[in-house]
């Protein structure tokens, strides 16, 4: 009995992940109920850490990510992480913008407000303990991001983190500042040309078009488009990163495995994602040790891959190791949905 009722509760947790894990936060974002893409951001005003007022203004203030998070949430701090990143990528640009980062508490990490300065002069912390702009937006799930346009209109909404959150902000932010046309972010037929065609805003241009594909079920259309960008760009991790994620999703196991052992990881999350197509493509091919193991690493140089923790799950239960198999699908569902997750769990 307790044998079936776990294979039974696998199963769920197996099948919300694979099939519903990114569909989970599309819900979210639905619950966004007061604003939506398109309508005016509305104006307001909120404090810094030191007591000083931002206030943004319509036809003032440029491009805006503001990011609503919580100080003692995990998945707020990934997200924190990413704008950092993104922050520190950006090339030099004409177009005015701001980072606003609003916590619902007064508890900031290591004054985060003279850090700010460090990442970025346009990178804000402001507090808003009463939640009154969560209020008049409507906003319900943390993390919750807002990209706002230079005409003051929304462009994009994200409640929770997944394990491709960077590069959708990235490539809708890139968008909005005209790095790349605004369609680009929506309709595959409207991809634009970016205006310097330099090399490489034509693999950035490939890159969208490949996970505009991908979001539309044409898998094999956007492994074509990774393939058009890593002919402009052989060296490109992202590139190569994203490229092995597709064979993986498409069971092309060995695809992938090549494309894994050509990446010159940089960064700590290039080598979690790195480890991650070697442990997902391994698992493919049965060479479960050997999966388990790069899985692992991953988690470790990344807590938040969503898919690493799926990719254990359906190990563990081939291996017929169910508790395990439980453990990791509630880690990767608590780290989507941490208070629905937790919740349901303790009753």
């Amino acid at each position: 009995m307790i044998f079936s009722r776990s294979r039974k509760l696998i199963g769920i947790f197996g099948f919300i992940i694979a099939a519903c894990g990114l569909a989970l936060v599309a819900q979210v974002k639905a619950q966004l109920r007061n604003i939506n893409v398109s309508d005016k951001m509305p104006e307001f005003s909120l404090i810094d850490p030191n007591g000083d007022v931002f206030s943004y203004r319509h036809g003032q203030s440029g491009v805006q990510v503001i990011a609503f998070l919580s100080a003692d949430q995990e998945q707020s701090k990934n997200v924190l992480m990413d704008i950092r990143r993104l922050a520190k990528e950006l090339p030099e640009i004409a177009e005015p913008f701001d980072f606003l980062i609003v916590m619902d508490s007064q508890e900031t990490q290591s004054d985060k407000e003279s850090e700010a300065g460090q990442i970025h002069p346009k990178f804000h912390f402001l507090i808003d303990t009463d939640h009154k702009l969560w209020g008049q937006l409507g906003v319900i799930a943390k993390p919750t991001i807002v990209l706002v346009g230079k005409d003051d209109s929304i462009r994009w909404i994200e409640a929770g983190y997944s394990y491709d959150f960077f590069s959708s902000l990235r490539s809708h932010f890139n968008s909005v500042l005209g790095i790349a046309g605004h369609e680009a972010a929506e309709e595959p037929n409207q991809v634009r040309m970016l205006q310097n065609g330099t090399q490489q805003a034509k693999v950035q241009m490939h890159l969208q078009m490949s996970g505009l594909l991908e979001q539309k079920g044409k898998i094999q259309a956007a492994v074509s488009e990774l393939q058009e960008a890593r002919q402009l760009d052989p060296n490109s991790a992202e590139v190569l990163l994203r490229l092995g994620e597709l064979y993986c999703k498409s069971g092309q196991s060995e695809a992938a495995l090549s494309i894994a052992g050509q990446i010159n990881a940089q960064t700590q999350q290039q080598r979690a994602e790195t480890k991650l197509i070697y442990g997902w493509a391994k698992r493919q091919t049965g060479q479960m040790e050997d999966a388990e193991k790069f899985l692992l690493e991953a988690t470790q140089l990344n807590p938040a891959l969503n898919r690493a923790f799926f990719e254990l799950g359906k190990i563990y239960e081939a291996q017929g190791r169910s508790e395990d198999a439980l453990n990791v699908y509630r880690t990767a569902l608590s780290r989507i949905f941490p208070e629905t997750i937790n919740s349901g769990l303790s009753h």
